[in-house]
């Protein structure tokens, strides 16, 4: 049985993930959708959602990597209320032809 995951559904269990690791985890269901085939999140597109190889996280951002990037997009929590995304970045990986 092929049991593909989306997207959606691969970003929203590492988000899970994230909220998890705090003692007093918050109440949040992220802002992820696919519009247009873009991987959007908190209303921002990120990137084109076929070209998504692992989704990862840490305390202080999603990490999206792509064969030829890795998105961050910040994770801004206060001390109260919801957390939200922030700003999106892109980091291309070093080319052969500049290592």
């Amino acid at each position: 049985m092929n049991m593909k995951v989306s997207v959606k559904e691969r970003v929203l269990l590492v988000m899970g993930g994230w909220a998890q690791q705090f003692d007093n985890p918050p109440d949040w269901l992220p802002d992820v959708s696919t519009q247009d085939g873009m991987l959007h999140v908190g209303g921002k597109p990120v990137c084109a959602a076929a070209e998504i190889q692992a989704v990862s996280c840490d305390v202080e951002a999603l990490f999206i990597d792509t064969e030829e990037a890795r998105y961050s997009v910040a994770i801004v929590w206060p001390f109260d209320g919801r957390p939200s995304f922030g700003d999106v970045s892109c980091h291309e990986w070093p080319t052969e032809a500049a290592v």
